[in-house]
């Protein structure tokens, strides 16, 4: 009786140490899947829409474009858009230009872009009460402009304008695109170029 007694304590040790064997297991299971969505979820790109808006004729009507191809460097891991999107630094794909008109982007392309020096990136400074630095390098020039942001559930939306002439000299670049389009343009374009981007959260 005593052997049969210590026997159904032995299994139930061991049924015991096996339970708990087992649910120690599942909880550490649970903490690596939850600590790998959690880096999933940090490392989760942005998406990003990257727009410009040029203007033509006497009345300044507006020219909409993209760029398609760029890449960004950010804090992926930032709390907040401020944290994610405070100095983050881009780069642009400037023959990526995209205005939905493929005759167009090449004219833009070709006479525009092409005639720019090197590249196109940047940086952004500290996202502050709706007003983040923007440094923009086009034509191996580098300014730095004021953008406005503002923030809608999960989507900061930023606005900026640039001058082609003014504040990045690209005469040549600037006289080829209003000599390509003088016709169509009325001989009227601006230089102001106007600058919008979204970024989900």
């Amino acid at each position: 009786m005593k052997k049969l007694f210590l026997a159904i304590c032995m299994l139930s040790l061991v049924a015991c140490n096996n339970q708990q064997k087992q649910e120690k297991e599942v909880t550490i299971e649970k903490e690596i899947i939850n600590e790998t969505d959690a880096k999933a979820e940090s490392n989760k790109e942005l998406a990003v829409t990257l727009d410009w808006i040029a203007y033509k004729f006497e009345e300044k009507e507006a020219v909409r474009g993209s760029f398609t191809d760029f890449d960004l460097e950010y804090n992926k891991d930032g709390q907040t858009p401020e944290e994610k999107l405070s100095n983050l630094t881009f780069k642009v794909d400037k023959e990526s230009a995209n205005t939905n008109d493929a005759d167009r982007d090449k004219t833009i392309v070709d006479n525009f872009f092409l005639n720019l020096k090197g590249d196109i990136h940047g940086n952004l400074g500290e996202l502050k009460d709706g007003k983040v630095p923007v440094t923009i390098s086009m034509n191996e020039r580098s300014v730095t402009k004021t953008f406005e942001y503002d923030i809608k559930d999960d989507t900061v939306y930023f606005k900026g304008e640039i001058d082609i002439l003014e504040d990045f000299m690209a005469e040549t670049a600037f006289n080829a695109l209003h000599k390509a389009c003088a016709l169509l343009h009325l001989d009227k374009t601006w230089t102001d170029v106007a600058i919008e981007v979204s970024v989900k959260m």
